[in-house]
């Protein structure tokens, strides 16, 4: 199996590939099987052969399964996934914690990336303003976000009734229920006291 394919729109064999690799690269022990389980959760159809192929493709050589770009890949998995609940970080903040470990990483590689995992269902995103956060996929309870409207900060907090009122509103619309987010903006209390300051 050669993994250099061209790459096509869509949902070619390299995009396909991507995908995969990130399902491998969260979870370096996952087995044949559960991969073949995990991918068809994304869409992806994979036979026996072709899962322990990429697993050992992955497992001799990770940072070339596919790209040079793939070493940074369980380095942003890493990241994502020991950042504290109710954390979120940007594309920019990403960077900057790769660059502190010593691996300059040019941003559309970091972007190339984060769409990979996202699109293998591991991280999810929150715009706020014309901003992207990411924080690691932890099938948490029902929580909202409480954003500032000038920093951009990110204070998560339980929210147990989430489910129970957007469900039903679904329903009503006609819509297949597959999740809420709940967000409310304010000013952070240093934004506050930033503001007091200068008045």
């Amino acid at each position: 199996m050669n993994i250099k394919h061209k790459k096509t729109p869509g949902f070619g064999i390299w995009e396909r590939h991507q995908k995969v690799f990130a399902l491998i690269a969260a979870n370096s022990e996952i087995s044949a099987r559960d991969l073949i389980e995990k991918a068809a959760q994304i869409g992806i159809d994979l036979s026996l052969s072709t899962a322990y192929r990429l697993l050992s493709k992955y497992v001799r050589s990770p940072q070339d399964a596919s790209t040079k770009a793939r070493k940074i890949l369980p380095l942003l998995i890493d990241i994502l996934k020991n950042l504290p609940e109710g954390e979120h970080h940007t594309a920019a903040d990403l960077q900057n914690e790769l660059k502190k470990s010593g691996n300059q990483t040019h941003i559309s590689t970091i972007y190339r990336e984060l769409k990979c995992l996202i699109e293998a269902k591991l991280i999810l995103t929150r715009v706020s303003g014309r901003i992207t956060y990411y924080e690691w996929h932890r099938n948490s309870l029902p929580h909202g976000h409480m954003v500032c409207s000038t920093c951009g900060h990110t204070t998560e907090f339980a929210l147990d009734n989430l489910d129970s009122f957007a469900e039903p509103v679904s329903n009503r619309l006609g819509y297949s229920y597959s999740g809420c987010e709940f967000i409310i903006q304010g000013q952070c209390k240093n934004c506050l006291k930033a503001a007091q300051s200068r008045a």
